[in-house]
């Protein structure tokens, strides 16, 4: 993968294919034209932060083709901003399902999750609470044959086996 983009498509596509979220709206960030006012549970799927914990050039062992691997590690933090009308729906019940989820289904292999208190988001009428879940990731550039990096960085994903 080298995209960060493309690592939300593939966790909103996750959360739209699974059965516990079928009432609930999924988007990445959260798009300018809303509706409003809510119809139906909203969850915005958004970068957070991307950390890096070591210096770009760390030896990381070697890629699944064999070839020798330079790079960094880094933390990658999401976040999934919940929205909910104020009319009963309870928004850590999705918090909870989302957090299942992202530990057990999704195949990153998040090392934290947590979210925020409760708030009243008035732009949008509802109830929200901001969850952020961590996993660590290698920004990784294979050596050439003629020993300079590639100038293309692959972002090589801790997933659980």
């Amino acid at each position: 993968m080298n995209d960060l983009g493309k690592l939300k498509k593939d966790l909103v596509s996750l959360l739209k294919g699974n059965t516990a979220f079928a009432n609930i709206k999924v988007t990445e960030e959260y798009p300018k034209v809303r509706d409003y006012p809510l119809r139906r549970p909203v969850i915005s799927v958004g970068l957070d932060s991307a950390d890096m914990t070591s210096n770009i050039g760390k030896y990381l062992g070697y890629g699944i083709d064999g070839g020798e691997m330079q790079g960094s590690t880094c933390m990658i933090t999401l976040r999934f901003d919940l929205f909910c009308r104020d009319d009963g729906t309870d928004p850590h019940e999705i918090m909870e399902k989302l957090c299942g989820v992202l530990l057990f289904e999704s195949g990153y292999s998040f090392t934290k999750l947590g979210c925020s208190e409760v708030q009243w988001d008035k732009d949008m009428g509802a109830v929200k609470l901001t969850v952020r879940g961590s996993f660590f990731a290698a920004l990784t550039a294979g050596l050439l044959e003629s020993g300079e990096f590639a100038e293309e960085v692959d972002i090589a994903l801790a997933v659980n086996n």
